[in-house]
């Protein structure tokens, strides 16, 4: 008898091997073959990775279309199971594929939602992500107190949550927002900030970037 769920995990594994060497064609292929499976099985949570696996893949080719109807149906089967953590991956994932595209209002509305979830759940680190993609949002659209915002709430979090690397990001956004509101004081103070914790860490590309402002 064939070992499907073996072959499943051989063809995961192989896809995997071929996207890191940037085969999109064979891991996409691999990936299909896998999602075949998975179905035939009914297994949830593998279909589940595996379309976000292939999602994954059409973002990085800009197949915007199809990476969106990989994610839709991610959120689709997974909103049968209520609020949860994945929900709100996938509907951020979603917010983001319409964010590089350019699509503002839909990318606010599945963050929106997936900040309503992560909310709810009590999940302070996944929304402080999201908040910095609305923060993101509001910049790009010169609402920069609302940018400012989101920016705060989202430091505010990973600060609780020791996330160092974030949070000093969040600072250069949110020393850039000060600039932008002629803060220059503030500005600076964001920056510094910003560069001692990326040297705390040896993050050299963050120090270049935190010294440039």
């Amino acid at each position: 008898l064939e070992d499907h769920s073996g072959i499943a995990d051989c063809l995961t594994h192989l896809a995997d091997i071929h996207y890191r060497l940037g085969h999109h064609n064979y891991a996409l292929r691999d990936y299909r073959q896998c999602l075949e499976i998975k179905e035939l099985q009914k297994d949830q949570n593998g279909v589940v990775a595996v379309l976000n696996a292939i999602g994954l893949i059409h973002a990085d080719l800009n197949e915007w279309e199809t990476a969106i109807e990989c994610y839709q149906r991610v959120v689709d089967i997974l909103t049968e199971s209520g609020d949860t953590s994945e929900t709100a991956a996938a509907l951020s994932n979603l917010g983001c594929i319409h964010h590089l595209h350019g699509e503002l209002e839909l990318a606010k509305d599945y963050y929106g939602r997936a900040l309503d979830i992560q909310d709810r759940l009590g999940d302070l680190l996944g929304a402080s992500q999201t908040q910095s993609n609305l923060g993101l949002i509001c910049q790009r659209e010169g609402d920069i107190d609302q940018a400012r915002a989101y920016f705060q709430e989202s430091l505010d979090a990973k600060d609780r949550f020791g996330d160092c690397t974030g949070a000093a990001t969040t600072k250069m956004n949110l020393g850039l927002m000060c600039q932008l509101k002629g803060d220059l004081d503030s500005a600076q103070s964001y920056f510094e900030d910003a560069c001692r914790t990326f040297e705390d860490i040896g993050d050299m590309r963050g120090i270049s970037a935190a010294q440039n402002n």
